[in-house]
């Protein structure tokens, strides 16, 4: 996961520097939108988006009530399939997902 990181930080380097052909912290601060975030007084809040929480906890409860469930796949005989059928084709599946 590091080597990831670094990987990503090294390509972003090389993209801002191909792309500003400089890498002052201001560019690339402007670039990258690593800006502090604004003032509160400095535009108005609207706490509206904190309604939609308990309409969502509602929905998730009143969910766990209703009588759904997903049924189980049938078998070629109509009746549900609790075992995996290792077949020629279920063989050819298995040996292309495993390697």
């Amino acid at each position: 996961m590091t080597a990831g990181l670094v990987w990503q930080f090294t390509l972003v380097l090389i993209l801002v520097d191909r792309e500003q052909r400089t890498l002052k912290w201001s560019v690339v601060r402007d670039v990258l939108w690593l800006r502090a975030p604004p003032q509160p007084q400095d535009r108005p809040t609207r706490g509206r988006i904190w309604l939609v929480v308990p309409i969502v906890v509602v929905a998730f409860a009143l969910e766990e009530f209703l009588p759904f469930e997903i049924a189980p796949a049938a078998g070629r005989d109509g009746r549900p399939s609790r075992k995996i059928r290792f077949d020629d084709r279920g063989r050819v599946v298995l040996a292309f997902a495993l390697g």
